[in-house]
């Protein structure tokens, strides 16, 4: 389900997706019925375009009652106090503006899968406010629930580093970074 108040987008996001393998696409909706439609259908995925005046406002009633619901972002900008929005309402994707749309399909076959896409470079921001948060004093019992691996890992975000990178520098497989970064986000 795609979530815009934006017309033309929406229906772009629908003719793109609608050759694509693997995904059906079964709508596009505004703010006034993206509620009423998402509890009606019980999509597993919800793309939702960050522009939408009150998208993190929907996003959160909808998960509310859909509990299954996976959450897809669409960003026009950048700007962190965004991200830490919709990090804390817990979405499990996040995609820039220059994102083609390619990337779109790969990131929702992933989410959709349980993995959690974050660009290396938000992931980093993230994982460095979790630090700095870790520092006052106020998170520190959720920092002290990570494994020794994670914490390594978390390190490794907030340096930036990719997954395959992180992958490399310790020497195990791609797919077992991945479930330690969603093991980090799940905790956090």
């Amino acid at each position: 389900l795609f979530i815009s108040h934006v017309r033309l987008l929406r229906e772009a996001l629908l003719v793109a997706l609608n050759d694509a393998t693997g995904v059906e696409a079964f709508g596009a909706c505004s703010r006034d019925t993206a509620e009423a439609v998402a509890l009606e259908f019980a999509p597993s995925l919800i793309v939702v375009d960050a522009s939408h005046p009150e998208g993190a406002t929907l996003v959160a009633a909808v998960q509310a009652r859909v509990t299954t619901v996976r959450v897809i972002v669409l960003a026009t900008r950048e700007r962190d106090e965004d991200l830490l929005i919709w990090a804390k309402i817990g979405v499990s994707g996040y995609l820039s503006s220059d994102t083609s749309a390619h990337d779109l399909i790969s990131t929702m076959h992933r989410v959709n899968a349980g993995e959690t896409a974050y660009p290396p470079n938000l992931t980093a921001f993230l994982m460095s406010r979790l630090a700095d948060r870790g520092n006052d004093g106020s998170t520190r019992a959720g920092i002290h629930t990570l494994t020794c691996r994670e914490r390594d890992i978390a390190a490794l975000l907030a340096e930036g580093l990719s997954n395959k990178l992180i992958a490399r520098r310790l020497g195990i497989a791609v797919a077992t970074a991945k479930n330690h970064i969603h093991s980090i986000l799940e905790k956090w």
